[in-house]
């Protein structure tokens, strides 16, 4: 049950190892560097491991971008899923968040499958009213047929959902700066410390001919997850525009999980430096 037990750590990696500036945060000034650009069809693949144990795969996209009363927001979706080979276990959650140019969710739903049943979470944001209005229920892979929970959080600040804090990071990565990120995730409100740096370091990962110039962050997360799971966590951010992370590192009680990227479609990025096979 390796996988079920990292479960929080697998998403917590491939989301957190992230950040979001907040209202009222503790944010220092941070140094400015290439602006950070969405880029529809984006298309990243991580593959996730345990030592040398391979446990599955974290898939990201930027599927369109839309107008909602007057602002444009982007649909991102994740996929979170174990390997075939990994015993007992069979483990497939999708995230999706439409946040805004600045970093900030207006939604975020997530999908978990459990045998045959799907289930189903929708956070809707409302940073005017300081309101997060939440909804749980059920239904297909493709849709919640129905919700049968429902609530409503009063916040302080803006808050970032287990996806979208992992797209304000690349906007802030490559800064100097320290954060407290405010954030709503499995119901609960909580934070993260995020120490930015201008930390350039060349990163190697078997996916490409040739290291990345990089970006380094790491921080804290200063919640607890399933089965008690927390700590620290690294990153290393692709230095450009695009700010891709190429890998996380998230240190926990049993030892360490790392995201590496595996793949990726982002344009004309890097496509000379993929390993030929």
């Amino acid at each position: 049950f390796l996988f079920k037990r990292l479960r929080f750590i697998i998403i917590l990696c491939s989301f957190i190892f992230l950040s979001g500036l907040q209202k009222g945060s503790d944010a220092a000034e941070l140094k400015q560097s290439a602006p950070f650009t969405f880029f529809v069809g984006e298309d990243l693949l991580y593959n996730v491991s345990y030592g040398f144990i391979d446990l599955g795969t974290v898939r990201m996209k930027t599927l369109e971008s839309f107008e909602e009363d007057g602002v444009k927001l982007y649909r991102l979706q994740s996929w979170i899923d174990s390997y075939s080979g990994v015993p007992f276990v069979d483990l497939h959650v999708v995230y999706e968040s439409h946040i805004d140019e600045e970093g900030y969710p207006h939604h975020f739903i997530s999908r978990t499958k459990d045998k045959e049943k799907w289930y189903y979470t929708k956070y809707d944001f409302d940073n005017q009213k300081n309101k997060i209005y939440l909804r749980r229920g059920e239904g297909t892979k493709d849709e919640c047929t129905k919700y049968n929970f429902f609530d409503t959080i009063s916040t302080s600040s803006n808050y970032q959902d287990g996806l979208s804090i992992f797209y304000y990071a690349r906007r802030k990565s490559g800064r100097n700066g320290f954060e407290i990120i405010p954030t709503y995730q499995d119901d609960k409100k909580s934070t993260a410390e995020i120490n930015f740096t201008d930390q350039s370091e060349e990163t190697e990962i078997d996916a490409a001919e040739n290291p990345f110039q990089t970006k380094f962050l790491k921080g804290v997360a200063n919640f607890i997850g399933v089965f008690g799971l927390t700590g620290g966590f690294r990153g290393w951010f692709s230095d450009d525009e695009t700010r891709i992370p190429i890998i996380a590192k998230l240190n926990v009680i049993i030892g360490s999980v790392t995201l590496e990227l595996i793949e990726w479609k982002r344009g004309n990025w890097q496509t000379n430096n993929r390993k030929k096979n």
